[in-house]
C-alpha cells in the first residue's frame, strides 16, 4: 500500500476507535478526556504498526504466489 492508502486506512481505523459507543470505546474508554487521549494515542501507534505488518504479510504472499510457492509457505 502506498502512503495515501496507509493514511486513509489509519484514519478510518481511528474513526472506529474514537466512537464511544463502539466495541473499543465501550471496552477501553474512561470518559476522562486526558486519559482517553492517551489511550487513543497508544491505539493509533498500535494500529499503525499492525497496518505495516499486514502490508508486509500480503506483500510476502503476493511474491510467493508470483514465484509459485504459496502452498509451501502457508
Amino acid at each position: 500500500m502506498n502512503r495515501a492508502e496507509y493514511n486513509d486506512i489509519l484514519k478510518n481505523i481511528m474513526g472506529i476507535l474514537k466512537n464511544p459507543n463502539g466495541n473499543f470505546g465501550k471496552k477501553f474508554m474512561t470518559g476522562d478526556p486526558e486519559t482517553d487521549g492517551e489511550i487513543l494515542k497508544n491505539a493509533e501507534m498500535m494500529a499503525a504498526v499492525a497496518l505495516i505488518a499486514v502490508d508486509e504479510y500480503y506483500s510476502f504472499l503476493t511474491k510467493a504466489a508470483y514465484e509459485g510457492h504459496v502452498a509451501d509457505e502457508i
